[in-house]
């Protein structure tokens, strides 16, 4: 199960942005590339949580939720050019947490 979904994307960007992010036209998004890019994010997540947690984490904790959400956002605007600064900047804030709560467990 996904931490987020394709609505969930449209509470933070536009309709038109998340279809300009996933197809080459149309005004609909690519709902196949939407799932790749939060699959890739779960990935990720699910990295650094795994040492810690039962995964996947059910229900999800709506932090993981809203990293799921900035991440996946930094993978598709990634995959067009270089992602806008406040995107980069939520996904290494997302790593820079995710890291922080692996660390935490191997520490103990």
């Amino acid at each position: 199960m996904a931490y987020c979904t394709e609505n969930d994307l449209l509470t933070l960007i536009p309709q038109k942005e998340l279809a300009e992010l996933t197809t080459d036209t149309g005004d609909t998004p690519d709902s196949q590339v939407v799932s790749e890019a939060i699959n890739l994010a779960d990935a990720e997540i699910d990295a650094y949580l795994g040492s810690r947690y039962a995964l996947p984490l059910t229900p999800a904790p709506d932090q993981v939720k809203g990293l799921s959400m900035d991440m996946t956002l930094y993978h598709l605007y990634s995959r067009r050019s270089v992602a806008p600064s406040v995107r980069q900047q939520k996904y290494e804030t997302a790593l820079s947490f995710l890291k922080q709560v692996g660390f935490y467990y191997f520490s103990l």
